[in-house]
């Protein structure tokens, strides 16, 4: 059943990729407890050399996987990297609408880890709605509700939303 899929979206680059190998053996063990998620990873196009390194590297961990490459879409005043996680979270988007028939969308970040239970734990916690945020304790202590780094949306929430994320 293919609307019990999950797409599990994830920007990366290079410069950000420092717990790329941990994340990748995580989400090994997320795909063997869930063997109907696919993980999908959005990279800038302009970094086609380590496009080649994540392909090596998900072949390595036997990953069901997609790596697509995106431009970033960056209005003239912008000056922050916040525009590229926003211009690959709109391509890892575009790609579930239009490219699977998944019915729900995990926005997973690069540099962390999760409980490979992650996928049943954030759906038991969904109940009626159609999105579900989870917070992170910081270094600090305090709980951490910035960004999407644990985000699940169902389709119906992706196909009804007339804004990119």
């Amino acid at each position: 059943d293919t609307t019990s899929a999950i797409i599990i979206g994830t920007p990366v680059h290079s410069a950000g990729a420092y717990a790329l190998n941990s994340f990748l053996s995580n989400q090994k063990e997320i795909q063997d407890i869930y063997p109907y998620c696919k993980l999908v990873l959005a990279v800038p196009e302009y970094e086609q050399d380590f496009i080649k390194t994540i392909e090596a590297l998900v072949q390595l961990c036997h990953l069901k996987s997609e790596i697509i490459a995106y431009s970033v879409q960056k209005p003239s005043y912008a000056s922050n990297r916040i525009w590229n996680i926003v211009s690959a979270r709109n391509a890892i988007r575009s790609y579930f609408l239009n490219n699977t028939t998944a019915g729900k969308l995990l926005f997973l970040d690069s540099d962390m880890t999760f409980d490979p239970r992650i996928i049943s734990i954030l759906e038991s916690n969904m109940h009626n709605n159609s999105a579900l945020f989870s917070g992170y304790y910081l270094r600090d202590g305090r709980l951490g509700l910035a960004g999407a780094g644990c985000l699940m949306m169902d389709r119906k929430v992706m196909e009804l939303s007339l804004i990119h994320i």
